[in-house]
């Protein structure tokens, strides 16, 4: 048959289901008959039960946040062998990101067992965050301490008497550190709501107890999600709690109000009060039937704090002539609180209609049957031959396999679409390689786990460029030759990159950030990115000599290269994240590149990327500087190449700069500036100028005592 000739995949599909549907239930027509109800109510119960095992995977999503906040927390002091409050401001930057991600999250703190001063970052009602720090003052009294988040830093906005709060006194303060281990509290009032406080004591290498970190979270989060799910479906969830005591309390709802008066008016002990009278009804059946809250341990492990609620456990009970479908599911983890989600469902609203449509259904199924039945044996064939050719296809795709032969032609439409959907896949995903660090993806694809966020603390070696009067250049292009001239420019440098290892992190506007030890480990990313850039360098030379040909403007770029310790990871959101790196060092770096114009350098370089690469490359010291936004002075270098690559006279430029810097931080000024003079006599050299003015100036008018070489830059 030819090709062209194609036919609907849709009734190819429907004529197999319907066959096989159609033989399989034939033979059990008459049974169905008798055990339809019975069928139908087991289906309840199982809607019902998946109902609850979805929110119970919700309940765990929240709770691992929590979890996995506080070992992030833990990780950052481990092997620490004394903590104060001097630790706070370097806490809660790291803090404050933290929150920004775990949106769910409530607060988050840490106690110190020693002195009792404890530092927090809350989350209110608005999403806004609020940084507070108990301290102990010099004359013994202790203060609460208010702080503003700007950028890396921490500002206090304002100082306010204790308010007598120890958290050792707290709960989950002594609970944590009874039991030396991490701990759920029972729910207890966040000023309307219920919440839940997971603590993780912290320990010196000699197992001494420095304090306790505590992350909070209410359930608001879970009221909503409750509430989304009421809207989706006609039956509702609630969540409660097993108490010690053996009691219940109410902690979510899809209505928050009713968690709100409930908490208003609960207390142990006391009878449990609901407005929402299904609700109220259910917990009266729990109650009065103490078996089901008998002390049962779960498989999964038992706990020594008590029984819990069997997992799976189905109820009936009716509410104001109606009966309800009800399923109970505890967290299946036995080392989370005892949250039981129930989940309630009008029976009829399941058995009415399958009651109804039960007759028709017989009927059409055996009068089909017969006619299905060759059909379905007939085109098995066609489309499973089909189907196993796609899913190779499929299969290759999957491990990036992504050759430009496209798939043979075939008569039925559906397939000869989805064949060159696929052709047209391969296509795409060879152009979003380019777009994302094909490290990166493979390595993704070769594990087979999705991309999540999350990061580590890595040290990294950034590489910042930026084209030099970029906007001016600009203005005077029209935006396609504009676009064409900074694609070739931005390839160019792109690839230098990557050949010597690097990813490419961004491209902002005219200006380019990659970093090199990440995803792929490098143990020479400091040296691999100064090739990288001297490479860069040389490739602008040609590509400068190109343009002037072509009567196109020249660019000029600057660089600057900086070595330090970065969170790098899936940086974003659950629907949209990048591949990054954040940290100071990602600042230092961007200020080294912006350094270049005042020193008239190419490539400029921090002291800790030297101290990583020296004896293997040339450089010439220019000056300590502190940057504003940075608090300590920074040593950098200007990079003239690799060692035994560049010429006597560089080399010889490189020493005498070094011997006048060194002049210059022991305050021999005259002698330092002789040197600068002689550089400056030998050619132009803005470094040499720049410095001969600071010589100068010091000569005339010393600096104070306190004086170590550094130059505070204000902009």
């Amino acid at each position: 048959m030819p090709s062209e000739r194609l036919f609907s995949f849709r009734s190819l599909l429907t004529a197999i289901t319907l066959s096989l549907v159609i033989l399989s239930i034939g033979g059990i027509v008459t049974i169905s008959f008798f055990f339809q109800r019975r069928t139908i109510e087991k289906l309840g119960n199982q809607i019902v039960a998946r109902l609850s095992q979805n929110i119970e995977d919700r309940i765990e999503t929240l709770m691992r946040s929590a979890i996995d906040q506080n070992d992030l927390n833990s990780r950052l002091v481990a092997g620490r062998g004394n903590l104060s409050a001097e630790d706070f401001k370097s806490l809660f930057p790291f803090l404050a990101r933290s929150f920004q991600v775990q949106r769910s999250l409530s607060n988050v703190g840490l106690a110190l067992q020693q002195t009792g001063e404890y530092c927090q970052v809350q989350r209110d009602a608005d999403g806004n965050l609020r940084v507070r720090a108990y301290v102990n003052a010099p004359d013994g009294k202790r203060t609460i301490h208010d702080f503003q988040l700007e950028g890396q830093s921490v500002v206090s906005t304002s100082v306010s008497p204790w308010n007598y709060f120890d958290p050792r006194r707290s709960s989950f303060y002594e609970t944590a550190a009874k039991a030396g281990k991490s701990v759920w509290t029972e729910t207890y009032e966040f000023s309307d709501l219920p919440g839940t406080t997971y603590a993780t004591p912290i320990f010196n290498p000699s197992r001494e107890l420095l304090g306790v970190w505590n992350v909070d979270f209410d359930t608001r989060t879970l009221c909503q999600f409750l509430k989304q799910l009421d809207d989706e479906f006609t039956g509702y969830s609630v969540v409660f709690e097993v108490r010690a005591d053996g009691g219940m309390k109410l902690i979510a709802h899809p209505d928050m109000n009713v968690v709100i008066d409930t908490a208003k008016g609960w207390a142990p002990g006391k009878p449990l009060k609901l407005d929402d009278p299904v609700t109220g009804k259910l917990m009266q059946v729990l109650q009065a039937q103490p078996a089901m809250l008998a002390a049962k341990k779960h498989t999964a492990g038992s706990r020594s704090d008590g029984g819990r609620f069997e997992r799976g456990v189905n109820v009936d009970f009716e509410q104001g002539g109606k009966s309800y479908l009800c399923a109970l599911e505890a967290l299946s983890d036995p080392s989370l609180p005892r949250w039981v989600v129930v989940t309630i469902l009008p029976r009829d609203e399941i058995v009415g209609e399958l009651l109804a449509n039960r007759r028709w259904g017989i009927t059409l199924l055996v009068v089909a049957s017969a006619a299905m039945g060759f059909v379905a044996i007939r085109v098995a064939r066609i489309v499973g031959g089909r189907m196993r050719l796609l899913q190779q296809e499929a299969q290759r795709i999957g491990r990036l396999e992504l050759d430009s032969q496209p798939l043979p032609k075939t008569m039925i439409r559906e397939f000869d679409h989805l064949s060159q959907a696929m052709t047209e896949m391969k296509t795409n995903l060879r152009s979003f390689s380019k777009y994302v660090p094909s490290d990166l993806v493979r390595d993704l694809v070769s594990s087979g786990r999705e991309a999540e966020l999350g990061g580590q603390l890595s040290e990294v070696t950034i590489y910042f460029s930026d084209i030099q009067d970029f906007t001016s250049t600009a203005e005077r292009l029209a935006p396609d030759v504009l676009v064409d001239h900074l694609g070739e420019y931005l390839g160019a440098m792109s690839a230098g990159i990557a050949s010597h290892g690097g990813t490419v992190d961004k491209f902002m506007g005219d200006a380019v950030m990659a970093f090199w030890n990440a995803p792929r480990q490098n143990s020479e990313h400091a040296l691999d990115a100064c090739r990288a850039a001297l490479e860069n360098l040389r490739t602008l030379t040609r590509l400068q000599a190109e343009w002037a040909k072509r009567g196109t403007p020249l660019f000029h770029t600057r660089f600057g290269l900086h070595t330090g310790n970065v969170i790098v990871g899936n940086i974003g959101s659950d629907v949209r994240m990048n591949y990054t790196i954040i940290g100071d060092a990602v600042n230092m770096t961007s200020r080294l590149q912006s350094l270049n114009k005042i020193y008239g350098t190419r490539i400029l370089v921090s002291g800790e990327l030297f101290a990583k690469v020296e004896g293997s490359v040339v450089v010439r010291p220019v000056e300590r500087v502190s940057p504003k936004g940075l608090s300590a002075g920074e040593l950098v270098y200007e990079l003239a190449g690799l060692r035994g690559g560049v010429s006597s006279k560089i080399e010889e430029r490189c020493e005498r700069t070094a011997q006048a810097h060194e002049l210059y931080v022991r305050r021999e000024f005259s002698a330092a500036a002789a040197i600068y003079r002689d550089l400056l006599a030998s050619g132009d050299d803005t470094v040499s100028k720049v410095m001969l003015q600071r010589c100068e100036a010091y000569d005339h008018l010393p600096p104070s005592d306190e004086w170590d070489g550094t130059w505070n830059i204000d902009g």
